[in-house]
């Protein structure tokens, strides 16, 4: 899974986090049609992909902005209640720029209430 620059290379690199050891993309078929049980992640940790038997993917339709500003103020709220310095904290907090919103809009406020 590595979107349109891994189709470009004709897959024939390693943006992805996932893949499927069945290769199925010259077959016109999709990732999410694909079964479970054939789906590796790769390990950051050890360095190597790992099989997953539990892996399935789904095609989900793209969130407006409202639904990204819904999940953007949840996640804060998850993160204010992290302890200062958890990875799990900052590993999220980093990506909430994947949601695509301008953060520093005034909808969010501090602990006081102020934007």
């Amino acid at each position: 899974i590595g979107g349109s620059p891994a189709k470009d290379l004709q897959f024939a690199c390693n943006f992805c986090v996932l893949y499927c050891e069945q290769p199925h993309g010259h077959q016109g078929v999709m990732p999410q049609r694909m079964p479970a049980g054939l789906w590796h992640f790769w390990d950051e940790h050890s360095s190597l992909w790992r099989r997953d038997p539990e892996i399935t993917l789904s095609e989900v339709r793209s969130a407006g902005a409202e639904q990204r500003l819904a999940a953007a103020l949840a996640e804060i709220a998850w993160l204010r209640e992290q302890p200062r310095g958890s990875p799990e904290a900052e590993r999220r907090a980093s990506e909430l720029a994947l949601l695509g919103l301008d953060l520093t809009e005034a909808v969010f406020e501090d602990d006081e209430g102020a934007p």
